[in-house]
């Protein structure tokens, strides 16, 4: 059993939404966000030029309170003649396929639209990864960064730190690796010249997807060792460690130790630790990773459930890791398959059923809830801030919560809403094979407005 299955309480907790995790501002190199956890810039997920007008008035999100276990929801459901006639009055023009599915919080059917047939879901399928690293490792974990001993001197050991930073700055209990060097200089006390190893072996290779394109705007080669993303100068690091382990050579060496040479190694397992730092706890990145749709967090984070469950951290173990606990929580579905965590692959096949079940899990479950933490918030945080702009999407501004998905003709949204009667469903759209990738996000974002209005 997992460590996060084991610790699971045996009922639904209520949840009310972090709908104020995040509001953004636009920024040349991406969103800053600024938030309970601080400032941090991130890439967009999709732009428009429609989408840098703030459409007014601002919203603020609905608190939506979930049910405890053996208790009716917030309100009634809505009829499902409704809700279906609802979502067949939004014009579908350019759509290509499509797959969509509602349910109740307990799992119940509402709207099923080729809800079976495996599609690409792009970032939707974050929530599934998200998902089966709680399920393994729980939401309070967190990842170590540390520093050891070895004969010729010292060694930089990646944790798989996705969001290790030069500086703490998410204004959370979370090391830096500026701390870091402070932790080690204190250490080696009377010792000025250092030799520096580094080992970020904690990932078995490959570090790219033999299924992704060109992806080099969009993820980091997966390392257990990288800072800030891996990003430097706004763009992807082709060899993290090595960055990292520099980074840290030169915060030494501000601290008067020489650091004589910087080369990659392996530490062994019976290293004396000299210093460590530890990330934020697992709750916090996921709820990070789903906001703002961060692709490479989103494989390190998968690969840790890899290692954790004895597999070799790499692409494969940790797929066929996530198929298992998925099946586990009764999500996987036949025809489905994942090729990678991020959803960047176009090997990724998921049912719009299996991506709405797996917000239904999340209710019902507090060892997963993170996930629906960091949904954004139509109109007013993560990557949904700058939609739901116009007359026919207004109503969804501040009540629908959902994880976004868009990639080459493919667009996605999975979440959750409270609708017009009170009662809250789960959902999930994909559409296959657009023409026109705006009008097909209008679509879905007005399909969920009117889900939320039945």
């Amino acid at each position: 059993m997992s460590a996060g299955a084991a610790a699971r309480p045996g009922r639904v907790a209520t949840i009310v939404s972090a709908c104020v995790l995040a509001v953004c501002v636009l920024a040349s190199a991406g969103v800053v966000y600024a938030s309970s956890e601080g400032a941090f810039t991130v890439p967009l997920e999709t732009l428009s030029p429609d989408d840098y007008v703030d459409p007014a008035p601002t919203p603020t999100a609905a608190a939506v309170a979930l049910p405890e276990a053996d208790t009716v929801p917030t309100g009634p459901l809505p009829n499902v003649v409704r809700i279906q006639q609802a979502i067949n009055s939004v014009n579908r023009a350019g759509l290509g396929e499509i797959g969509l599915s509602v349910l109740s919080l307990d799992g119940t059917v509402l709207v099923s639209e080729s809800a079976d047939r495996p599609m690409t879901p792009a970032s939707s399928l974050k929530v599934l990864s998200c998902l089966t690293a709680l399920s393994i490792l729980g939401p309070e974990h967190r990842f170590t960064t540390k520093v050891v001993s070895s004969s010729e001197g010292i060694i930089l050991v990646g944790g798989g730190d996705p969001y290790l930073e030069y500086a703490s700055d998410f204004g959370q209990d979370q090391g830096s690796i500026q701390q870091l060097a402070d932790l080690t200089v204190a250490a080696l006390g009377s010792t000025t010249s250092v030799a520096l190893g580094y080992d970020d072996s904690l990932f078995a290779g490959p570090t790219w997807n033999t299924t992704w394109e060109d992806y080099s705007d969009d993820v980091t080669p997966i390392s257990a060792l990288w800072l800030d993303g891996g990003w430097t100068e706004g763009y992807h690091e082709p060899t993290p460690a090595d960055r990292a382990a520099h980074v840290f050579a030169a915060l030494l060496t501000d601290r008067g130790i020489t650091v004589t040479s910087v080369a990659s190694t392996k530490a062994h397992g019976a290293a004396k630790e000299l210093a460590h730092v530890q990330s934020m706890p697992l709750r916090n990145i996921v709820a990070r990773i789903v906001s703002v749709s961060d692709n490479s967090a989103t494989e390190v984070v998968l690969r840790q459930a890899s290692v954790a469950s004895g597999g070799d951290g790499s692409f494969a173990s940790a797929v066929a890791i996530a198929r298992e606990v998925l099946t586990e929580l009764g999500i996987w579905m036949p025809g489905m398959a994942m090729a990678d965590g991020s959803g960047l692959s176009l090997s990724d096949w998921v049912p719009a059923q299996a991506l709405a079940r797996a917000v239904v899990v999340a209710h019902e479950d507090p060892v997963l809830s993170s996930v629906l933490v960091g949904f954004p918030v139509a109109g007013v945080s993560g990557t949904l801030w700058s939609r739901f702009s116009d007359e026919e999407e207004a109503g969804g501004r501040g009540v629908v919560h959902a994880k976004t998905g868009n990639h080459n003709g493919v667009c996605s949204l999975t979440g959750f809403v409270q609708t017009k009667t009170g009662g809250v469903v789960a959902f999930s759209i994909i559409a296959n094979n657009s023409w026109d990738t705006w009008a097909t996000q209008d679509w879905i974002d007005r399909v969920s407005t009117a889900i939320a209005a039945t």
